[in-house]
């Protein structure tokens, strides 16, 4: 395994085993360790290859972790998640299928999807939830299938709602169309995206703004009125 993957997967261990998960190799499968073991490399139906870790959650396969290399954009990885979330051998034993829970990692950077949610979208995380968190989702008695709204007597279909982009969100929040062009007036268009701090760096310097950020001042506490 390359130097950057396995850099990758040591940081997904840690992140892992620091959530609660008891890391295996499928060789050594053993799911009597604890409510949740992450198993890597484990092997899946025939034209689904291998799932890079496999999330059992009391003894049965509840989700997968697709593990990217450090600086790997997320976005459009969770399709090969998804493969590996439908392609669980018929006699493994599986809470639901495909598997509901899905997240892509590159060991600094986190990405989850929880099939669950009847309006489910990619979510970045700061850490892996604990497998307790998952069972509990898992409960139909803890969570109740959401009541459905009705048209004309039957349940209504469910409407995906579309995810927003940044720029929306910019905009909704602070009335700022970041893709406007203060200058002309035309409409920008995003070319690439940069992501890595040196890369940033450089551009910045370039365009003669600061580089560092800015210096918060210290926390302080409330006025006091003047007959204090």
């Amino acid at each position: 395994m390359p130097a950057p993957e396995a850099a990758a997967r040591r940081n997904i261990d840690a992140a892992l085993q620091s959530a609660g998960w008891h890391v295996q190799d499928f060789a050594e499968l053993n799911l009597s360790a604890g409510l949740g073991v992450a198993v890597r490399e484990f092997p899946l139906a025939r034209g689904h290859g291998k799932a890079d870790y496999a999330l059992y959650v009391a003894g049965k396969l509840a989700g997968v972790v697709e593990a990217k290399k450090e600086g790997t954009l997320l976005i459009g990885v969770e399709v090969e998640s998804e493969k590996y979330a439908s392609g669980v051998p018929s006699g493994i034993p599986a809470h639901v299928r495909p598997l509901p829970f899905l997240y892509e990692s590159t060991g600094v950077e986190t990405q989850f999807t929880n099939r669950l949610d009847p309006e489910s979208r990619r979510r970045r995380l700061f850490h892996f939830h604990k497998p307790e968190t998952l069972a509990e989702w898992l409960d139909p008695e803890q969570n109740p299938p959401p009541l459905l709204p009705l048209e004309n007597g039957k349940p209504a279909p469910r409407r995906r709602r579309r995810e927003e982009t940044f720029a929306e969100l910019l905009s909704r929040t602070f009335d700022f169309d970041v893709f406007a062009c203060v200058r002309c007036g035309g409409r920008r268009r995003v070319l690439a995206y940069v992501n890595k701090a040196g890369g940033v760096r450089t551009i910045l310097e370039h365009l003669g703004l600061p580089t560092a950020g800015v210096r918060l001042a210290p926390a302080r506490g409330p006025p006091q009125a003047a007959w204090c």
